[in-house]
This record gives structure tokens, C-alpha cells and sequence, in this order.
């Protein structure tokens, strides 16, 4: 068999396989969103994205000009989300594309925000006071507890707990007894900054006690910052980000490094002193539609190379349709930097062997909600 051949043999297996294993997408339609008048309305704006082609379809505009009615209300339907992503990603497997959900309403206005803020981190002088771990208390032994539950050190927790009793504030300050035991139940999720607790506590076979508290929690997050005011769609450069440790809520969206933020363009603007996180950011554009690129097709021992012509704009980690010339078939393969990309087909092959047939994902460690305290020794 000739390199030809086996070129054109090994791009048939990738476009079979990439067929078959391709994961779904899932854009859902909000009820309601906001935008600034005048400027353009996204997919993202009025639609919940997750699967493996939500990034290529988060920033196709569905609204050139964000205009109200005189109500100030623009309608968009899940109709006119299906029409927009068919003209800006050509060569989009629809069959692994869901759109559900009905209309979103977004409210247009001068002072509208186009995407929800995340929720400021508290200011410093409402960080609670640090608690001595080691004092032997059981508000001592609960903040020790809570810092193993969302992986921190002792020392980087704080635990605040609001609307005491008198009888409250003498149970956390009593010291933990030999022969009982305390177990501590988050009763709501313990991702959010407020988090329920039901105390228990037991001597021998019977459950002597109960209380339930309210436990305001911060943990110590090394964070990126702006250092300066961040425009849209404007590339982030070193001297416009800063590091910092902040105390931040359970459920505060995740940080970037130094390292991601530099580089990356702006999805939106971040003003000075904001965290920057991984939704005000994106990967640079790497490729744009028409350009031609190196694909490595990796098969066993065999790697392919090819040229092949991007279908649509990619950014650096998207996967972009490609066409080689004189060939009718479009595949998709991951950006790798400017110029390059690859298509890892042993990986597909493999999450398709693997597959379960209740495919929901691969599931996260999360915490059974029940956190033994244990008793003095």
C-alpha cells in the first residue's frame, strides 16, 4: 500500500470513529437574560451550554443589536439559536446537538448587564476570626472537620456562626468529652457559604444531644486579579494581572493561574480588583475559517499527518471542523496551537469501548454530607 493510500485509509477510520463516539451537546434556553442595548446578543447570553461543541457555539451572535420593544424586552427564540449556530459553525454534527427549552426574554436596557456578576468575596473585615484547632472546643473540633470536608488546611477556613443561643455558644465552647461521640451533618449543600449543621452527640448506644447551627464559611484561595480594567475581546497581557490569596466562599467560581489568564482574550469586561475566573476568559483564536493546518491523525503506532482547511474559526484546546482537498468528508480535530492540530483516535476508540449504556459522565467524589467529629482520647 502506498503513503497515499494509507493516508486516505487512516482519515476514513477517523471520520468513522469520530461519527460514532461523538459526545452530545446540550444548549438549554434560559428564561430570562439582560443585555446592553446595541450591542450583540450570544448564545451564551440566552442559553446554558455543556458537551464537547459548546465552545465553538457560545459566542455565535443571534442578535446583531440587542433592541428592545418599548417594553424594553427582545424575544429569541430557540428557533432563531438553531438558525444562527447553522450559519456560524458550518459543519456542525447535528445529531449530537440538543436544543431544548422556549423562548428567553432579555431585557434590554443602557444599564443591563449582559451576564450575571459572580458573587463579590466578603470584605475583610467580615472574615471571621481564626479558631485555635487545637483548644480541645467543639467549635474547635467543627471548624477542623469542615476544613478536611473542602480540602484546606485548618489554618485556611474560617468559620463563622450566626443567630446563636446562649445555650449555642456554650455547646461549640465546651470541651470534647472522652467516651462521646460527635458526628456533623451539613444539611444543605456544603458548597454555598452558608452551610447548615446538625450536630449530634452520642454517649454509648444513645443520642444524648442535638443542635443545628448556622456556619458561615470562607477558605483561602490563591486567586489571579486584575490589576487594571480588562476590556472585551482584548488580549490579557502579564502587567494586567496580579496574584493574591482572598478569602472566598465555597461557591465562588473558580480562579485561574497566572499562567492561564496571560494570553487568554476577555469574554466580557473585568474591572480592576475583580478575581479573574475561567468564565471572563477564553483561549485565542488559533486558526480562522478557510486557513490550512497540519492534523496529526494518531492510530496505534501510526501517526498520519495531513493538511487539511479549517470550516470555522477555532481557538486554541477547540475541536474545528476540517476538509482535506479534493475530499467531500468533514471531521473534526482539537487545536494545538497556531497551525496544528490533532485527532488522538485511539482515545475515541477507546471512550466508545468504555461507554456504559446509562451514559451520564464520569462521576465526581463528592461528600456523603456526613462528617464524624470525634471524641477526646
Amino acid at each position: 500500500m502506498n503513503v497515499t493510500c494509507r493516508i486516505l485509509a487512516a482519515i476514513g477510520a477517523v471520520l468513522a470513529v469520530a461519527t460514532q463516539a461523538g459526545a452530545q451537546t446540550n444548549v438549554v434556553m434560559r428564561p430570562g437574560a439582560a443585555a446592553r442595548a446595541g450591542e450583540p446578543v450570544r448564545i451564551s447570553d440566552v442559553a446554558a451550554l455543556e458537551g464537547p461543541d459548546a465552545g465553538r457555539l457560545a459566542d455565535v451572535v443571534v442578535l446583531d443589536k440587542a433592541i428592545g420593544e418599548p417594553n424594553g424586552i427582545a424575544a429569541v427564540t430557540a428557533s432563531q439559536v438553531h438558525a444562527a449556530a447553522e450559519r456560524a459553525v458550518p459543519g456542525l454534527n447535528w445529531g449530537r446537538v440538543t436544543i431544548s427549552g422556549g423562548t428567553c426574554y432579555v431585557r434590554v436596557g443602557p444599564g443591563a448587564e449582559r451576564a450575571p456578576e459572580p458573587a463579590k468575596p466578603a470584605r475583610e473585615h467580615e472574615t471571621p476570626a481564626p479558631i485555635d484547632s487545637s483548644d480541645g472546643s467543639v467549635r474547635a473540633e467543627i471548624t477542623h472537620r469542615l476544613a478536611s470536608l473542602y480540602g484546606v488546611e485548618p489554618a485556611g477556613i474560617r468559620v463563622g456562626f450566626s443567630g446563636l443561643s446562649t445555650g449555642d455558644q456554650a455547646f461549640l465552647n465546651r470541651p470534647l468529652q472522652a467516651g462521646v461521640r460527635y458526628e456533623v451533618q451539613p444539611a444543605a449543600s456544603a458548597r454555598s457559604g452558608r452551610v447548615p449543621l446538625r450536630v449530634d452527640v452520642y454517649r454509648g448506644d444513645r443520642l444524648a444531644e442535638s443542635r443545628t447551627l448556622n456556619a458561615d464559611v470562607l477558605v483561602k484561595r490563591s486567586v489571579v486579579v486584575a490589576s487594571m480594567t480588562i476590556e472585551r475581546d482584548a488580549v490579557v497581557t502579564a502587567d494586567a494581572v496580579t496574584g493574591e490569596e482572598r478569602w472566598l466562599t465555597p461557591d465562588a467560581p473558580a480562579g485561574l493561574t497566572a499562567e492561564q489568564a496571560v494570553g487568554a482574550t476577555a469574554r466580557r469586561r473585568v474591572d480592576a480588583g475583580r478575581v479573574v475566573t475561567a468564565a471572563d476568559v477564553q483561549t485565542p483564536v488559533v486558526v480562522r475559517k478557510g486557513e490550512t493546518v497540519w492534523v496529526h491523525c494518531l492510530s496505534g503506532s501510526m501517526v498520519v499527518k495531513v493538511r487539511a482547511k479549517a470550516l470555522a474559526d477555532g481557538r486554541d484546546g477547540q475541536e474545528v471542523p476540517m476538509q482535506v482537498e479534493g475530499s467531500k468528508k468533514t471531521f473534526t480535530a482539537r487545536m494545538s496551537g497556531r497551525g496544528t492540530a490533532v485527532m488522538l483516535l485511539d482515545d475515541r476508540s477507546a471512550d466508545a469501548d468504555r461507554r456504559e449504556p446509562d451514559d451520564r459522565g464520569p462521576t465526581t467524589g463528592r461528600s456523603s454530607g456526613r462528617v464524624p467529629v470525634r471524641g477526646a482520647r
